[in-house]
């Protein structure tokens, strides 16, 4: 399974009876912070490419210093650099914990690994959103809506370029203007970082809403209870007119039933032109 060549027409939002209600009842979709997430490798992964890249240059550099036998010196160029991309890899070892809010989709709408995660003693559902209309709305409440990249020399080019742009920063000279390039640096890492995944999560084709806000004073935070800890999110806000353009039953023993259900809470709900599907998946749960 490979990703389209272009934007797909539609992404979908799989959640259980439960999460499908409430976004249709609240239009809000809830984006979680990265660090509370099933997976504890979320963000470790990421993270230690950036740190082995800083490695790496410092390494080359202490090589090169190991071969000048004569002089046993590092140039100020050199030294300078050095010292930067230690700065660098205490910036990103002290900035670990910053939160990340995101929500994620796939462009397959009946998946078996996905239905595994929100079939379990229920039926799931998967919420067929339509892209333009969801980019549109990231846009405008600061959201980036991103695919995620599963091959790993992408991951290195990718997160060389900014990794450069944060060693970068060290080079100019103190004030709010190197603030100001280094947040931003920052902000550029923490946006891809949730975008790199194992090539093992290949088939899931997930694309990712990812906040440009990071830390708990920037946006408006939410808590839940969690299963081991509270866990912090925040709002996404659909709009009146919900972007949904299809709704697909997970598999369950009583599709008839769940259909007529949806169709009287799309009814409700004043939603309108949304198409009902059924998993064509066979798996079962009763």
């Amino acid at each position: 399974m490979t990703f389209t060549s272009s934007n797909p027409e539609i992404l979908y939002h799989y959640t259980t009876q439960k999460g499908l209600l409430g976004i249709l009842e609240s239009k809000v979709l809830w984006l979680t912070d990265l660090h509370y997430l099933n997976d504890q490798s979320e963000f470790v992964y990421p993270i230690y490419l950036a740190e082995k890249i800083i490695e790496d240059r410092t390494e080359n550099i202490q090589k090169k210093y190991d071969k000048n036998v004569i002089s046993r010196s590092l140039s100020e160029k050199e030294f300078s650099e050095v010292m930067n991309l230690e700065k660098c890899m205490r910036l990103l070892i002290t900035r670990k914990d910053i939160p990340i809010y995101i929500c994620s989709f796939s462009e397959a709408g009946d998946q078996l690994g996905q239905w595994r995660g929100y079939c379990n003693n229920e039926s799931g559902y998967s919420i067929g959103f339509d892209y333009e209309k969801l980019n549109k709305l990231a846009t405008e409440q600061n959201i980036d809506l991103k695919p995620c990249i599963y091959n790993k020399q992408k991951h290195l080019k990718e997160m060389e370029t900014v990794v450069e742009e944060l060693i970068k920063t060290d080079t100019l000279p103190e004030g709010i203007e190197k603030e100001t390039q280094r947040i931003e640096a920052l902000k550029s890492l923490w946006s891809m970082a949730p975008t790199i995944k194992h090539i093992s999560f290949k088939e899931e084709m997930e694309w990712r809403l990812i906040s440009k806000t990071f830390g708990i004073d920037e946006v408006l935070t939410f808590f839940r209870p969690g299963k081991s800890s509270i866990i912090p999110y925040i709002h996404f806000l659909l709009g009146v007119d919900l972007p949904i353009r299809e709704i697909v039953i997970g598999p369950t023993p009583n599709v008839e039933i769940a259909a007529n259900a949806i169709s009287q809470v799309m009814l409700k709900n004043k939603l309108k032109r949304v198409k009902i599907k059924r998993s064509k998946v066979p798996y079962r749960t009763w």
